[in-house]
């Protein structure tokens, strides 16, 4: 029981720490990780919920055991939910409908079992209903983290060559190794007699998922800008003015040396939302144009288009195009205004790529 009130304050202190410094790195340096973030709130609350679980018999809490257990693991569903939510932004702006149906069922399956313990606690009927609830529980976090996230990690690591993806990969998979373990003893104890053996490590069940996550974190908050680090190539970035002249463009380093013509990108988006406007009646501007291969990103402002074309896109890539064109228009706004315009002057936005586009980087600037 000590041991068990001491786990749980450390989760909920940990998850605490690592929730501060990651919402004080971010801010700081103006990154943007709300899914991260939020996991990472659920956490604490998962936490907060099960310390005042294993202390109910020495302080007084107004809750009983099966709702303090159901709001502990429905907050912990939630933080797998949310990280597999942050995984999905790293690689696209499209959810995968068939991930998103996987995470969702195995955490309705939780989220309801768990409830209906509650509802009918002190009924048989229970036992079953702690099978499903453990399924729900563990496969959500074996699915996000095991499955979803290493296939993440092990696709950036062969990307990059770099050392933080391994160590992500590796930190992943030493959570998979706790719930393996809870589903070991789950499943176990359902059936019959938990062995000896599993029972003298049940208490990694817990314990390697948090210091995973752990790990996890603390490599994020090394270095927060890798959030941004994307596994995929982008090739060039391009502003033009919203009649579609190109102002600007700068061609990134990448996998493949492709050159991108930028007067032709231009006038073919220029047409292809001319089409969209006047001929198929639409108010709002293409903002995607996508293939198996290759994609090509829009993002509108108030006088400029910012154009990205990569090999994937990804919600991390998008939230940077919103905030350069933001930059962009603010601090050249009034050259893009006159009457002529001198694309020279746009000579400096190149310094904008680093601080928004930390790993971006510059093969060649074309003007």
């Amino acid at each position: 029981m000590e041991t068990e009130v001491y786990l749980n304050l450390g989760i909920m202190i940990l998850f605490s720490v690592l929730l501060v410094l990651f919402i004080y790195q971010v801010v700081k340096q103006d990154r943007s990780a709300p899914f991260f973030i939020v996991s990472l709130a659920c956490g604490v609350a998962g936490g907060l919920f099960a310390f005042l679980d294993s202390m109910r018999d020495e302080i007084s809490v107004p809750l009983n055991h099966s709702i303090l257990l159901a709001l502990q693991i429905s907050f912990y569903g939630l933080q797998f939910m949310f990280f597999y939510l942050f995984l999905e932004s790293l690689v696209t702006t499209r959810i995968n409908p068939w991930r998103l149906t996987i995470a969702i069922m195995f955490f309705t399956i939780q989220v309801l079992s768990l409830w209906l313990i509650v509802w009918f606690q002190g009924n048989p009927v229970t036992n079953d209903l702690w099978l499903f609830a453990d399924i729900g529980y563990s496969n959500l976090a074996l699915f996000t983290f095991v499955i979803f996230g290493l296939f993440i990690y092990i696709r950036m690591y062969k990307y990059t060559k770099e050392v933080k993806p391994i160590i992500f990969a590796v930190a992943l998979i030493i959570v998979g190794g706790g719930f393996v373990i809870i589903s070991l003893t789950d499943y176990i104890g359902y059936w019959g007699s938990i062995p000896s053996w599993l029972s003298e490590i049940s208490i990694l069940g817990d314990a390697l998922p948090l210091a995973g996550l752990a790990i996890f974190t603390i490599t994020y908050l090394s270095d927060v800008s890798y959030i941004y680090r994307l596994p995929f190539d982008v090739y060039a970035l391009m502003v033009t003015t919203n009649a579609g002249v190109s102002i600007h463009s700068v061609a990134l380093e990448n996998t493949r040396r492709i050159k991108i013509e930028e007067q032709m990108l231009s006038g073919f988006l220029s047409a292809i939302n001319e089409l969209f406007r006047n001929f198929m009646g639409t108010k709002f501007p293409v903002d995607h144009i996508t293939s198996p291969e290759a994609s090509i990103l829009i993002e509108q402002g108030s006088i400029i288009n910012i154009v990205i074309v990569a090999s994937k896109d990804s919600t991390v890539l998008e939230r940077g195009m919103k905030r350069y064109c933001k930059e962009f228009e603010h601090q050249f706004g009034h050259r893009i205004r006159s009457d002529l315009i001198d694309m020279s002057e746009f000579e400096d936005a190149k310094r904008l790529i680093r601080p928004i586009f930390p790993f971006l980087k510059v093969r060649k600037l074309e003007t």
